[in-house]
């Protein structure tokens, strides 16, 4: 079973500022030429992560938990990812890693064919710079910024200091990001090797908030498309009573 927090890249779209009520924020996404629509809910200090042709999984973060609940509705199970998950994954690899410098290179070599090598050698640095240009989105105005792993251009962001959402909305979803690059930098490769994707951040202050990406790997291009103020049920931010929960496999 692939569950997927794909996107967290747009996740990585995140906001702030203004007094309002509960609040949905709408993305046209494409992966790989693959258009989908993604929506993050919002409400005080939860979110709820739901994606287009993708209506049997959705995702819940809840920000004083620090966590994401992973939601399969057609299985009616439920999958907790919080630090004591990642700590367990990260111990995994440690482990793995340590068994391969026995191996003579070969379990590091299947290490890095399936991407868990991470830690094992050099890593070149990930630098994030402004461009100088602006362009607009959604009908607002952001600043270009370029992520680059060495000297090649991994990632162009568009960054705005703040976006028309509540306080605590904005707080919840900066929490949010926050939370999904720390796994991304923790145990992303494991993580993605389980079915999980949550593409991984720089660790740079941005100074603002993501309203578009383009990533090449994978490629994907993401785009905020609108905000909408609303009011949202609690139970839309709860695990329903007669799901079971399950762990990932490791």
């Amino acid at each position: 079973m692939k569950r997927c927090l794909t996107f967290i890249a747009a996740c990585l779209l995140s906001f702030s500022s203004a007094v309002f009520a509960d609040a949905q924020l709408n993305f046209n996404v494409k992966q790989n030429d693959t258009p989908q629509e993604m929506s993050i809910y919002i409400k005080g200090g939860q979110a709820l992560i739901t994606q287009s042709g993708n209506s049997s999984s959705q995702v819940l973060f809840d920000a004083s938990a620090q966590s994401f609940t992973l939601l399969e509705h057609g299985q009616k199970s439920y999958t907790v990812i919080n630090q004591a998950t990642i700590n367990q994954m990260t111990q995994l690899v440690k482990s793995m890693g340590e068994i391969a410098k026995t191996q003579g290179g070969v379990l590091g070599d299947v290490l890095k064919s399936v991407g868990l090598d991470n830690g094992l050698g050099t890593t070149e640095a990930v630098t994030i710079a402004s461009t100088g240009q602006q362009i607009n989105i959604a009908g607002l105005s952001c600043n270009i910024h370029q992520v680059k792993k060495g000297e090649t251009v991994q990632t162009k962001l568009c960054v705005r200091d703040s976006l028309p959402i509540g306080e605590q909305e904005s707080a919840t979803l900066k929490s949010l990001v926050a939370f999904g690059q720390s796994i991304s930098t923790q145990a992303g490769s494991l993580i993605a090797q389980l079915g999980v994707v949550i593409p991984t951040l720089p660790k740079q202050d941005l100074g603002g908030f993501v309203i578009g990406a383009d990533v090449t790997e994978p490629k994907t291009q993401a785009r905020l498309a609108s905000i909408e103020q609303t009011a949202l049920a609690p139970d839309d931010f709860s695990v329903p009573a007669d799901y079971t929960e399950t762990s990932l496999p490791f």
